[in-house]
């Protein structure tokens, strides 16, 4: 919808104050690329959440922070850029320190090779991206020396990548869930791996199939009413992603609590119960002897998936074995699965790895 509408959502006027109308265009890494407008006074408002997201995890703002984004060819070249102060938006408050900015093109080797020689002390990237470097790292045998935490945002973060953090670099690891559209919606907590909805940025609802309000424990579909974008006015926004509704969390901030995002309409599966659930496609490939690099598994057609694997070697029989058992084991009866080995496993066009999807015509036919 809102693709088709265009410019008929375009406030005829502006209130005062409300600045100048900023153009946006989304990735169009799940269909078309959405176009609109954010006000000056909106954009106002992101750079005070982002703010409040390194006030919150306590980040030093005079250290050296590094991004792996996506950006465009003509700003950043294949070495990398170097720039002043780590935005510009922070600089107008702050003394902060140098930032680096690296292209999520870029192979996981080459973003390994220079995010070991930035050596940074804070990274910023998405997290299939901030897996890839890790495991890149470990084959050489290496880590960053200086790096003090990661933040993540883009995609969804799964636990596996959260506990491999942890496990080889020691590092915490603080997600934001966002959407070009709609701002920030929520951020990590400081104190757990939650969600903290950005009440005073957007409306969050979490909504059950029959469009009532999830309780603790529920999963449902994201609406937002954005409250400061009177350019182009949003209500009840469906984004396309589902998260967990959480209890109050005890830390005090007494903003509501989203346990986990589960992802967006294609990244999960349908139960034939009607239930969403976000597979853990990672629990395929444990306790295996060949070396896996990337995996995804497509269901291609209803209840027929292919697992897709990038891998050093020839999978040995054994392997193949070992996760169509476990396949049955993630996704229960009623599924028919094949593994097929991948020269590679391309990002989308906004730089974002999916590893599952749930092809429309599955969606569309999968009781």
């Amino acid at each position: 919808e809102l693709q088709a509408a265009g410019d008929a959502l375009l406030a005829q006027a502006d209130p005062p104050g409300h600045g100048e109308r900023v153009p946006f265009e989304t990735s169009g890494s799940t269909g078309a690329p959405v176009k609109g407008v954010h006000s000056r006074l909106a954009l106002t408002l992101w750079n005070s959440i982002v703010l409040r997201d390194h006030l919150w995890h306590r980040r030093d703002l005079g250290l050296r922070f590094a991004a792996i984004r996506r950006t465009k060819p003509q700003r950043v070249g294949p070495e990398g850029k170097t720039v002043a102060g780590w935005s510009a938006s922070l600089a107008a408050a702050f003394v902060n320190g140098p930032a680096f900015l690296f292209d999520t093109n870029q192979p996981a080797a080459a973003q390994a090779t220079w995010l070991l020689e930035t050596d940074p002390d804070y990274l910023h990237t998405q997290p299939s991206i901030l897996h890839a470097i890790v495991q890149e790292a470990m084959a050489r045998g290496r880590k960053p020396r200086a790096l003090r935490s990661i933040s993540t945002f883009g995609e969804m973060l799964p636990a596996a990548t959260r506990a491999l953090v942890r496990a080889e670099w020691g590092l915490p690891v603080e997600d934001i869930y966002s959407s070009v559209e709609v701002g920030f919606i929520a951020l990590q907590c400081p104190a757990f791996e939650h969600y903290h909805v950005q009440s005073e940025m957007n409306l969050v609802e979490v909504l059950d199939a029959e469009g009532k309000p999830c309780r603790p424990g529920q999963v449902g579909e994201i609406v937002v009413t954005p409250l400061h974008n009177f350019a182009m006015p949003l209500l009840r926004y469906a984004i396309g992603d589902f998260a967990e509704v959480g209890p109050p969390c005890p830390c005090g901030r007494g903003l509501p609590v989203l346990a986990r995002i589960v992802g967006r309409a294609r990244n999960v599966m349908r139960r034939a119960d009607g239930s969403v659930v976000r597979p853990p496609v990672d629990d395929l490939f444990k306790s295996l002897a060949t070396g896996i690099l990337q995996y995804q598994v497509v269901e291609t057609s209803p209840r027929r998936l292919e697992i897709r694997v990038v891998s050093d070697a020839e999978i040995a029989a054994a392997d193949v074995a070992a996760i169509l058992a476990n396949a049955a084991k993630v996704f229960g009866p009623g599924f028919a699965a094949s593994v097929a080995r991948v020269a590679s496993i391309p990002r989308g066009e906004g730089g974002k790895y999916e590893d599952f999807v749930s092809l429309p015509e599955a969606a569309r036919q999968a009781p």
